[in-house]
C-alpha cells in the first residue's frame, strides 16, 4: 500500500493517490499524514483518488469510521474537510462509506472521475446535494 500526497495551490487542494490493499491500521497511518497536510496547508479541501485500492475493512468497521475520524485527536480535522473520494466504477466499500460520512455530516463525495470531484471541491456546492 502507498500515499502520494501533494498540496495544489493553484486550486487550494490536497490531492491524495492511495494505492494497494487498504486496511484499518493504513487508514490510521494515511489519515495522520493528511490531517499533517491540511493544518500545514491550512487547507480544507482534499481530492482522495483511490481508483487503484481494494478495500480491506469490514462493512461495520466502515460504518464507523467516519464517526471513528471525527473523534480521533489527530485526525478529526480531515472530518471538517470537503473531501472527493475517487473509486473505480463497482469498487466496494466505497458507497457505504460515503453515506455513513454524510449520515455524520461530512461533506463526502463520490466520483469515477478526478476531474469530476475536482469540479465538485471547487464549487458551493456541498454534499447534500449528492446523488
Amino acid at each position: 500500500m502507498s500515499i502520494k500526497l501533494n498540496y495544489d495551490a493553484e486550486t487550494h487542494c490536497i490531492h491524495v493517490r492511495m494505492e494497494g490493499c487498504i486496511d484499518l491500521a493504513k487508514i490510521y497511518e494515511f489519515g495522520e499524514k493528511i490531517a499533517h497536510a491540511v493544518k500545514h496547508h491550512n487547507c480544507d479541501r482534499i481530492l482522495n483518488d483511490a481508483r487503484d485500492t481494494h478495500i480491506q475493512i469490514s462493512a461495520m468497521d466502515l460504518i464507523y469510521l467516519p464517526k471513528t475520524i471525527f473523534n480521533n485527536p489527530s485526525m478529526s480535522v480531515i472530518a471538517k474537510c470537503k473531501r472527493a473520494l475517487i473509486s473505480s466504477p463497482g469498487s466496494s466499500g466505497f458507497e457505504l462509506f460515503q453515506t455513513m460520512s454524510k449520515l455524520q455530516g461530512q461533506m463526502v463525495k463520490l466520483f469515477s472521475h478526478p476531474d469530476d470531484g475536482l469540479k465538485w471541491l471547487l464549487s458551493e456546492e456541498d454534499s447534500d446535494h449528492a446523488v
